[in-house]
């Protein structure tokens, strides 16, 4: 009834059968346990599968045979095949596939070979997954090779894109068949890529070449090298509509086998500059994806792309990109700093923020004017408020930046410098697991030891105190006062005891998180105020701030005003700790 139901007339019948059908896959083979992919316990042998349940195999057949004898006559649109392959998928041969058994899953590979060539494109890839599953291990290989033998001539675009489809399914599904298989497809490039009409099927044969192609091969491949430059560079009058697809393959093909003879600088600029955007976005994830060695050569034509792509996904791959590159591979101009900094304040997407503050961590020196308007994005960026791929970046930028941390900052650099600090500070009041884990990487980048998380949180305030102490001691007591003041004041919104309210386990959570963070923070501040002299500390609570610190502090009621000097926050601070 599930199956025959996906052929009724009416929608109701046949949502109420998809339904009952994705019940009864369920019931029969498990909870999936994978979204991508089927796991292995989420499948059984074809010969234990039909011994439970023998009436479907020759039903199956029956619909196979039904479906065949409609082909001819027009479209296929007997729906009826989908659950069918999508159960079929499911399956496997038995080691005794052969042995007297009354339920062979060989019987339905002409009917799945068949159903290949279908006009219907969906058809066609559920029919390359099931054949999969009914090819024998041993005779994978033989199977792929008499598929390429008989695209000579070239068969009907449908029967060429169902083959080529069960070679990738092949391919995809079992590894060890790329080398075996690579030669024969090298062969069929002048047939496949060069003459073939259909963008579709050059598609598909790109990503072909690309699995076989993808370890180290020492096959000749400047003739396809060449057909893909070629195909790139040449210009489309009329549309088609799987012609991004085909451009995106073959400049990922491309950049592939450039990547491994190492000769990508000559043509990159031209990949970067193509008209579809499809394509460079290709060739930037190829990029991040190179080895960090093969990159140094092409650092100053990614960075002359920064300012002239526009298009949103393209700006990303080319953050992702330049961040993965070496810091002596990439030089930025003061302009392209203002840039990025201005990419902060204008964009919208939580991922382009993300890389932009990867690359400004390894490539913004403390000398530059704009160092502190980053500091201060970067102090930002930790703020509760913020997506946690934002804070996760600026957590791993503090890491990158921990030489800055070490380094003592002159004049005009310690504002910026002061809060970076301040923004290491904020990674103790994540809630995050991971968020908080990279205390840990920044603290061994500091001092050389590997803590636990929460022992490295005490340690980062006692480095604090001691190095920032050092240099600028009015700068250490507005760190931890304001970092203090933050836990004090977390969750202390006023409550009325007269008014009944359910209790709410997350303020419990929040009240004893600030005051294990206070702990932390009150014995290295006391240390650092019992350290300086009667007239350093009264210079130092008197000393007026910038205005540049302001974000230190949190927002406190009444009217109370934190900036200068720092005796107002001593002020505020000691009636909340009573």
């Amino acid at each position: 009834a599930a199956v025959l139901g996906f052929k009724a007339r009416n929608w109701a019948e046949r949502t109420a059968a998809t339904l009952l059908f994705s019940a009864l896959m369920t019931r029969m083979f498990g909870v999936k346990r994978e979204k991508e992919s089927v796991s292995e316990k989420n499948r059984l042998t074809g010969r234990v599968f039909f011994q439970r349940h023998p009436g479907l195999h020759s039903f199956f057949l029956e619909q196979f045979l039904e479906a065949g004898t409609r082909e001819g006559h027009g479209l296929q649109l007997d729906s009826a095949l989908y659950p069918i392959l999508l159960l079929l998928a499911r399956l496997y041969p038995s080691p005794t596939e052969g042995a007297a058994n009354p339920f062979p899953l060989s019987s339905f590979l002409p009917h799945v070979t068949s159903a290949s060539s279908s006009s219907l494109l969906y058809t066609r890839e559920l029919a390359a997954t099931a054949l999969v599953s009914l090819v024998p291990h041993q005779q994978q290989e033989q199977h792929c090779l008499s598929l390429l033998q008989d695209l000579a001539p070239l068969p009907p675009q449908n029967s060429l894109h169902g083959a080529l489809l069960q070679v990738r399914a092949l391919l995809r599904a079992t590894p060890s068949l790329w080398p075996a298989l690579a030669s024969p497809l090298l062969a069929l490039r002048e047939q496949l890529l060069d003459t073939n009409p259909c963008s579709l099927t050059q598609a598909v044969y790109i990503q072909l070449c690309s699995l076989v192609l993808a370890e180290d091969s020492v096959l000749d491949t400047q003739a396809l090298e060449t057909s893909l430059a070629s195909l790139l560079a040449r210009q489309q009058e009329e549309v088609q509509v799987w012609l991004p697809l085909l451009l995106r393959e073959a400049a990922g093909l491309l950049v592939q086998l450039l990547v491994a003879r190492r000769e990508l600088t000559a043509q990159l600029p031209a990949l970067l500059a193509h008209r579809e955007r499809e394509v460079r976005q290709e060739v930037l994830a190829s990029l991040a994806r190179a080895p960090g060695h093969l990159l140094q050569e092409v650092g100053e034509v990614l960075a002359a792309r920064l300012g002239q792509e526009e298009h949103p996904g393209c700006v990303t791959a080319l953050l992702a990109a330049c961040s993965s590159l070496p810091p002596s591979a990439l030089r930025l101009s003061q302009q392209q700093l203002s840039l990025l900094l201005s990419l902060l304040d204008t964009t919208e997407s939580d991922t382009t923020r993300a890389a932009v503050l990867l690359l400004l961590s390894s490539s913004l020196p403390p000398s530059s004017p704009h160092f502190l308007c980053w500091a201060s994005h970067l102090h930002s960026s930790l703020a509760p408020e913020q997506s946690l791929a934002v804070r996760l970046a600026a957590g791993r930028a503090l890491t990158l930046g921990a030489p800055v941390l070490k380094t003592p900052p002159s004049q005009q650099e310690r504002e910026g410098w002061l809060l970076l600090w301040g923004a290491a500070l904020r990674l103790l009041q994540q809630d995050e697991e991971e968020v908080r884990a990279e205390v840990s990487s920044l603290v061994s980048e500091l001092t050389g030891r590997s803590l636990a998380p929460e022992v490295a949180a005490q340690e980062l305030v006692l480095v604090l105190a001691r190095v920032v102490g050092r240099e600028w001691p009015a700068g250490a007591l507005a760190l931890l006062l304001a970092a203090l003041l933050t836990a004090v004041d977390c969750g202390a919104e006023e409550v009325d005891t007269e008014v009944d309210r359910a209790f709410d386990r997350n303020e419990a959570n929040c009240y004893q998180e600030a005051c294990s963070l206070a702990l932390a923070l009150l014995p290295p501040l006391s240390s650092l105020l019992s350290s300086l002299s009667p007239r350093l500390q009264a210079s130092s609570l008197s000393e007026p701030l910038p205005d540049s610190l302001a974000g230190l502090f949190p927002s406190l009621p009444g009217a109370v005003t934190l900036l200068p000097p720092l005796s107002s926050l001593l002020s505020s601070l000691s009636p909340r700790l009573q």
